[in-house]
C-alpha cells in the first residue's frame, strides 16, 4: 500500500510541475508576442559615423560687398548657418555607390543636398527659413520648347519673357508676399560630383573643377537649384517653378565655372566664428577671369490625360557668381 501511495504522490507532483512549466512558457510567449527573435550567431551591424552637416551662404551685406548674387539669412536659430534638422532644413553630403544607367560610367558619387521647406505655405505667413538672389540680369539665348504653354507664370511679376524669370529670381525663396495663393513651398540645391572623393582633398590642393574626373563623352557632374511652387503636379493655371542647372564635363566643355575647394578650418573659425571638422566651398562663376552661364528654366508639372507631364514654357542662359559653404560637424563660439 505504501508503494502505491508513494507512486500516486509522485504522479500528482509530476502533473503539478508540468502545469507550472506550461504556465511559465505561456506567460513568456505572451510577453514576447510580436517580437522577432535575434538570429543566433549574427553580430550587431556596426553603425556608420554620425555626421552633422550645415550650409553657410554669405549674408546680404556680404553679397553686396563682394558682388555675389546669392545670399542667406543673418541668423538661423542663433547660428550663422543652415543646420540640418531633418525637417524644414535638410543638409547632407553623402558618398554613394553608383546604380542605374550611369553605373557604366562612374563608380561612386558625392551628393550635396540642401532643402528648405516652407511649412507655412498656403497661409500667407512668411517662411521660417529663406535664401535670396540679387542682381540677376538679362538672360540670353531664349527658347520656348513648349511654345503653346503660358509663360512668365510667377507671382508679382509684370515683365515679359525672358526678364520675368530674372525678376522672379531677384526675391527671397521659398517665395512669399502675404497672399496665400502665392506661397511657394520649396527651395532646394542638389549637386553631384562623380568619381572624386572630396574627403581626400587637402587645404593646399587646387580646386576640383566640375566634370574633371569624367572621361570625354561621359555625362559629367551636375549642378542644380530649384524653387518649387507646391508638392507634386498642379492643375493649370498654376504658378511655375524656376531651375538653375548645368551638367559639366570638363574635357568636353572646357568650362571651369563650377568648382569646389577645401578651406582652412582655422581661418574659417577666425573669419566666421564657426569651428568644424572640415569645410568645402562650392563656387559658381568667375575663375579666374571668365564668367560662364547656367541654364535658367521655367518649368511646371501638370496632369495631361491623367499622366504626370513636365512642360518647359521657356529656357534661357544667365551669368551667375556666388558660392555655398558645406560644413561638416559645425559648432559656433
Amino acid at each position: 500500500m505504501r508503494t502505491i501511495r508513494k507512486s500516486s504522490l509522485f504522479v500528482i507532483l509530476g502533473i503539478v510541475i508540468c502545469a507550472l512549466i506550461f504556465i511559465g512558457i505561456s506567460s513568456l510567449e505572451a510577453q514576447n508576442k510580436g517580437k522577432k527573435p535575434d538570429k543566433p550567431g549574427k553580430p550587431d551591424k556596426p553603425g556608420e559615423e554620425e555626421v552633422t552637416w550645415a550650409v553657410r551662404i554669405p549674408t546680404l551685406t556680404e553679397a553686396l560687398n563682394d558682388d555675389l548674387m546669392f545670399y542667406g539669412m543673418d541668423d538661423i536659430d542663433g547660428n550663422p548657418y543652415y543646420l540640418n534638422n531633418n525637417a524644414d532644413i535638410k543638409v547632407s553630403v553623402k558618398k554613394e555607390k553608383m546604380s542605374g544607367p550611369w553605373r557604366k560610367n562612374y563608380d561612386f558619387s558625392y551628393a550635396f543636398k540642401f532643402t528648405l521647406t516652407n511649412n507655412n505655405a498656403g497661409t500667407g505667413n512668411p517662411p521660417d527659413y529663406v535664401v535670396g538672389f540679387q542682381d540677376v540680369g538679362i538672360l540670353d539665348d531664349v527658347t520656348y520648347p513648349d511654345e503653346d504653354k503660358p509663360r512668365c507664370q510667377f507671382p508679382d511679376v509684370t515683365s515679359g519673357p525672358p526678364n520675368c524669370m530674372a525678376d522672379f529670381l531677384n526675391h527671397q525663396h521659398p517665395y512669399w508676399d502675404g497672399t496665400k495663393a502665392n506661397d511657394y513651398e520649396f527651395f532646394w540645391s542638389w549637386n553631384t560630383i562623380f568619381d572624386f572623393d572630396i574627403e581626400t582633398m587637402e587645404v593646399t590642393d587646387l580646386p576640383y573643377y566640375f566634370g574633371y574626373s569624367s572621361d570625354p563623352g561621359e555625362p559629367g557632374d551636375i549642378f542644380k537649384m530649384q524653387t518649387q511652387y507646391r508638392q507634386g503636379c498642379q492643375k493649370e493655371p498654376a504658378f511655375h517653378n524656376f531651375v538653375l542647372r548645368r551638367i559639366v564635363n570638363y574635357w568636353d566643355d572646357g568650362l571651369v565655372n563650377i568648382w569646389i575647394e577645401r578651406l582652412d578650418e582655422g581661418k574659417y573659425e577666425t573669419d566666421h566664428g564657426i569651428t568644424c571638422e572640415k569645410v568645402w566651398r562650392m563656387w559658381v562663376g568667375v575663375y579666374p577671369d571668365t564668367q560662364e552661364y547656367l541654364f535658367v528654366d521655367e518649368l511646371y508639372c501638370t496632369r495631361d490625360k491623367g499622366r504626370q507631364t513636365f512642360y518647359y514654357p521657356m529656357k534661357a542662359k544667365g551669368n551667375f557668381h556666388f558660392y555655398v559653404d558645406w560644413i561638416k560637424n559645425p559648432t559656433t563660439q
